[in-house]
């Protein structure tokens, strides 16, 4: 099932260091499964090969301090995925291979699934990672990043996504995406994040963004924002076909009489001041 797999209670694998392996397997390369959310002390997975067809290396209720470092990761599905787990992820090579019918596809070329995935109030540092050939680079559901610090997420349909998250994002780079950035009832801040080649740079959905600094290259909507508050400091760098910013709101028109009866028919007009 997996090349090397930890499971049960953290007190047995204090400590633990897995290093300098070559693993080739069909479904998980490095799998951890705590009993619960488990105090992991001072856990190290640093400098493996790992060419895996499921997840290359997969925490699962696994807190404290697991720090996954300097990795060489090749899957056909997910690259590093953490589930209610805590970790520091740091200068890895995540790369996606897909040869199957049902591969997702990315300007007809056959991806992998998720580059990175946080789930189910996971918390990580993710730095200095190199993520390519997944349908999205980073997926963060009901989780949260304090830091995405110098990642490069090249090609991909998204490069970020997320939900009920909570996001900080400082001097990344997104390359050959069609929707860089898309998030739904989600915060995030961003400084200094560099956008290249894309279809929509940034759509939020129910969100608050706070940009300090961006620059958009090569692309066709910059900001998408519906039903969402945002602070933008500068639009100086932003280089989009159509559009620099959509704004959208959604609202209902309820007409009726002073005695609560609805109208059937009523006619109105909607200024825009």
């Amino acid at each position: 099932f997996s090349g090397i797999g930890v499971y049960g209670s953290a007190i047995a694998y204090e400590n633990l260091q897995i290093l300098n392996n070559q693993i080739d397997v069909e479904n998980y390369g490095i799998n951890y499964i705590c009993i619960k959310s488990t105090q992991m002390a001072s856990n190290l997975i640093n400098s493996n090969s790992i060419r895996a067809g499921q997840v290359g290396i997969s925490l699962s209720n696994t807190m404290g301090s697991t720090k996954i470092t300097d990795n060489n990761i090749t899957t056909s599905h997910t690259g590093i995925d953490l589930f209610s787990s805590v970790a520091i992820i740091d200068n890895n090579n995540i790369r996606g291979v897909c040869d199957d019918e049902q591969c997702s596809k990315v300007s007809f070329t056959k991806v992998a699934e998720k580059g990175i995935r946080l789930a189910k109030n996971s918390e990580a540092e993710i730095l200095n990672n190199f993520i390519t050939n997944y349908y999205t680079s980073m997926d963060i559901q009901q989780s949260e990043t304090g830091m995405l610090y110098k990642n490069e997420l090249n090609f991909s349909y998204y490069g970020i996504s997320s939900n009920e998250a909570n996001i900080e994002i400082i001097t990344n780079y997104i390359n050959y995406t069609n929707s860089a950035i898309d998030i739904e009832d989600t915060e995030i801040k961003i400084n200094n994040l560099i956008i290249n080649s894309f279809e929509t740079g940034i759509y939020a959905f129910n969100s608050s963004l706070d940009i300090e600094a961006i620059t958009l290259q090569d692309g066709n909507v910059c900001i998408e924002v519906i039903d969402s508050t945002y602070s933008i400091t500068s639009y100086d760098n932003m280089d989009c076909i159509e559009a620099k910013l959509y704004e959208k709101y959604f609202f209902n028109v309820k007409i009726q009489t002073n005695e609560g009866i609805v109208a059937s028919q009523h006619n109105f007009q909607f200024s825009d001041f």
